[in-house]
């Protein structure tokens, strides 16, 4: 037991690392490169997360809509919906400054789809299943763009993942054939006498 854990003390040996890290050193580039690619799947694994939180809340989750009149200036400069006269805008889109607009939820229930007012007294206005569409069309569109990112970052990482493995392990193997190599003419340097001493 007690000499089990004095191998178990001495696993890591510092003198020999660095005799080992020599031979590492010739292929150094390949190890930045390495580094700088886990740095990346790094940034891609935190990304695919973050990707789903944009899409569950500025997409999925309904947000109010601000009501405008139509002629307004301002309209030219938000993406919007215009609907029976008036043109609403994803509160999201906009500075605080219109935090006293009307504003409106689509709320869903077994009657349909209703636009119901948030921050005033009002009644809320029913909408088709071609209304309701037309004003998710927006998400539905930021989903989709969202959706090919998430998917183009999987394949990019995938490959990134790929390409560092590999040449690590090529480089690995490199290494090992290097220390095999020495080794042998280290052998072939000795005397006959002494290899036969140590058979």
């Amino acid at each position: 037991m007690v000499h089990e854990e004095e191998v178990i003390g001495k696993a890591y040996d510092s003198r020999l690392m660095k005799r080992l890290l020599k031979y590492a050193k010739p292929y150094w580039k390949t190890f930045v490169i390495s580094i700088l690619l886990l740095m990346i799947l790094t940034a891609i694994d935190l990304a695919r997360p973050y990707l789903v939180k944009v899409a569950i809340d500025d997409y999925i989750f309904t947000n109010p809509l601000v009501s405008f009149e139509l002629g307004a200036e301002e309209l030219n400069n938000y993406p919007g919906v215009e609907f029976r006269g008036k043109y609403y805008v994803k509160e999201k889109y906009l500075p605080e400054s219109y935090k006293d607009y009307p504003r409106y939820l689509i709320e869903s229930y077994d009657e349909g789809y209703f636009l119901v007012p948030v921050n005033f007294a009002g009644e809320s206005i029913p909408l088709s299943r071609a209304d309701y569409l037309t004003f998710r069309q927006l998400d539905i569109d930021g989903l989709t763009k969202l959706a090919i990112i998430f998917v183009l970052i999987v394949f990019f990482g995938f490959g990134l993942n790929y390409i560092q493995v590999y040449l690590l392990h090529k480089t690995g193997q490199k290494i090992i054939y290097n220390l095999r190599e020495e080794i042998f003419s280290h052998l072939q340097k000795m005397s006959l006498s002494f290899l036969i001493k140590t058979q």
